[in-house]
């Protein structure tokens, strides 16, 4: 940490206890990626983790955006005798995971958020309690709800996930309340053993996260990411910055994120930028089909999606090539 920022980076601590993966342990897990997932060797803190949370201890695991986390659990979950629940803040990034996922293990995972209601709702509630999913993503708010929690204890949960797990650190950014029930959910769930993930968590939310959910073992792989380049471009008025806006988008191929802090404004620069020839859609908490606006960036129809932070965490695009805050963040925590 820098001079400037060292209190709020925290002190130094020492570095985590090694997980020792056995022989035995090794040939079982790499066995069970080729079978599920189709992949011959794991990445640096991947079977690691998988191997302390099958031994039944909690984990938190800090690993770089594309270190693959969410792989972690969801090969643990084909391999735990019961449900695996994942908590994830974004509707977008459950989505995103379930498109992901292998035939073989989607078909045993389902999602119960704010866009499912009615019958299906019902009819997903009945397949969690019969024990017929083996991965369930839910946003945190749904904890709240008894017939969810009693399908859960009906069907029992073999291994909470707590997705984006710095949310739970009140210095963790994209805050959310419900977050902080967690606990709650996991007494009435019967303790069942905690994974979280998070690529954002400085040694203070690591404290954070324990103090909230309880000691755990920590994984973590830096956060180093030697393709990335962080840049910053002063502009003197807004003109200018709209400019050089357009200018970033026109240079650079592949696709791109702007971040912008309101509604008002994504839908704005969504606009000028479609009116200077960059195909940009803009995407809030707000739009009506969020769903149908993540599937035309994730299939290309649209190149630059303009958003507020309720976009973006989690989603896995390969063609990614810049990343820009229109509004930079108020403080280094966010």
């Amino acid at each position: 940490c820098p001079a400037a920022v060292a209190p709020a980076c925290g002190p130094a601590q020492p570095a985590p206890e090694a997980v020792i993966v056995s022989a035995a342990e090794s040939d079982r897990l790499r066995e069970a990626l080729r079978q599920h997932f189709g992949h011959a060797e794991f990445r640096s803190g991947q079977s690691e983790t998988i191997a302390a949370v099958l031994r039944g201890e909690s984990v938190l695991a800090v690993m770089p955006t594309g270190a693959g986390k969410s792989l972690c659990y969801q090969l643990a979950a084909v391999l735990l005798p019961s449900t695996t629940l994942v908590i994830s803040p974004l509707i977008a990034l459950m989505k995103d995971q379930l498109d992901g996922l292998p035939p073989g293990v989607e078909r045993q995972a389902t999602m119960l958020n704010s866009t499912v209601d009615g019958a299906e709702l019902e009819a997903r509630l009945a397949g969690v309690a019969a024990g017929r999913y083996r991965l369930v993503y839910a946003a945190p708010e749904r904890l709240r709800q008894r017939p969810f929690l009693h399908a859960l204890t009906r069907a029992g949960v073999s291994l909470l996930v707590v997705d984006e797990v710095h949310c739970v650190s009140l210095w963790g950014h994209d805050f959310r309340p419900d977050y902080r029930f967690i606990a709650q959910a996991w007494q009435d769930l019967g303790r069942p053993r905690i994974l979280g993930m998070t690529a954002t968590a400085t040694p203070r939310v690591q404290d954070d996260v324990q103090a909230a959910l309880g000691t755990m073992r920590l994984v973590t792989t830096g956060t180093h990411r030697p393709n990335l380049h962080l840049e910053a471009r002063p502009c003197a008025n807004e003109a200018e910055k709209r400019e050089a806006l357009t200018l970033l988008c026109r240079q650079h191929e592949g696709s791109g994120i702007v971040y912008a802090t309101s509604r008002e404004k994504c839908e704005l620069l969504a606009g000028m930028l479609r009116g200077r020839g960059v195909q940009a859609i803009h995407y809030h908490a707000g739009v009506e089909d969020r769903a149908a606006a993540q599937d035309r960036f994730m299939s290309g129809e649209a190149r630059v999606v303009v958003a507020t932070v309720a976009f973006g965490m989690g989603v896995d695009k390969a063609d990614i090539r810049f990343v820009v805050h229109y509004n930079p963040p108020r403080a280094l925590e966010n």
